[in-house]
């Protein structure tokens, strides 16, 4: 389970002048890759190979292709992506330091999951959740970051004007792999945790597509995210798959175009899993075209 951008092209135009294009929106994007984990062995978390290759392929392609600045990228891997961390990290990328116009992209590969649903605005009864690196903690808490929390940061970003994506390679939960692959996968917590639940949080993850903001996933609600070596690199199924895409993709590819292909593209590698969109999906991709 896992999860920017768009803004058409303004051209203005007189009789007397040639056309002019506005600049494209400004790009800012916080990379997040968690495959060890702080109480991993007493929490069942098993360690993932994929998650650091995971953020340096999306952030290469994202930079070569769509215009990503090193000023406007943040990077977060392992024992630096803390709860805490994570948390302001996200919300000075999406909230903070956007303006009006901007697209800002959370993109995460780690473990997912789900917790109980305290609210009880959840039909599955289940809040889907990631896992930051302190996850699980040894005090009893979850630690894991709600969807509504998540949501909350999404919802203040669209208010602000900014143009939000998220993109998750992670599980949201899952019974079983196959082939050769590892799933992104910790389990469930099926009683009330004591996570730092946003119980303010107008969306859920199924929401914080709405309006502007724009969600990929790597799997369903009830899926496991896969990864697995190939070539000799370990990468979540997702993530290469998009990569492969991105590096291939017109300059005015949406995200439905960009979904289409990597959805093809695991089907031909028989990875049976199907990758979610939300949102307004016919966008072009990080503003560009």
């Amino acid at each position: 389970m896992y999860c920017h951008r768009w803004l058409a092209l303004l051209v203005l135009s007189t009789t007397s002048l040639p056309a002019l294009s506005a600049d494209p929106p400004l790009l800012r994007a916080l990379f997040v890759g968690v495959g060890t984990y702080q109480n991993a062995e007493a929490a069942g978390l098993r360690e993932l190979r994929g998650p650091a290759n995971d953020v340096i392929a999306v952030k290469t392609v994202v930079s070569d292709r769509f215009g990503l600045k090193g000023a406007n990228t943040a990077v977060l891997l392992n024992e630096q992506a803390t709860r805490s961390a994570l948390l302001d990290a996200i919300k000075k990328v999406l909230v903070d330091d956007a303006k009006s116009g901007d697209v800002a992209l959370f993109y995460f590969s780690c473990h997912g999951s789900r917790v109980f649903d305290a609210s009880s605005d959840e039909p599955s009864k289940f809040d889907s959740t990631i896992l930051p690196y302190d996850a699980r903690a040894q005090t009893g808490q979850a630690l894991d970051i709600i969807d509504d929390e998540l949501g909350a940061i999404v919802s203040a970003s669209l208010a602000k004007g900014v143009k939000p994506i998220v993109i998750l390679d992670s599980c949201n939960s899952g019974t079983g792999i196959r082939f050769q692959a590892q799933a992104r996968y910790a389990p469930p917590i099926k009683r009330v945790a004591a996570v730092a639940a946003a119980a303010s949080a107008p969306r859920s993850m199924r929401e914080i597509a709405t309006e502007h903001g724009t969600l990929l996933a790597a799997a369903q609600d009830t899926e496991e995210a896969l990864e697995m070596e190939r070539e000799g690199v370990v990468h979540g199924e997702f993530t290469r798959a998009l990569v492969a895409v991105l590096k291939s993709a017109e300059t005015d590819v949406t995200y439905l175009d960009v979904l289409t292909r990597v959805r093809v593209s695991l089907a031909e590698l028989g990875v049976p899993r199907r990758p979610q969109g939300e949102g307004d999906l016919q966008q072009r991709l990080l503003g560009t075209g």
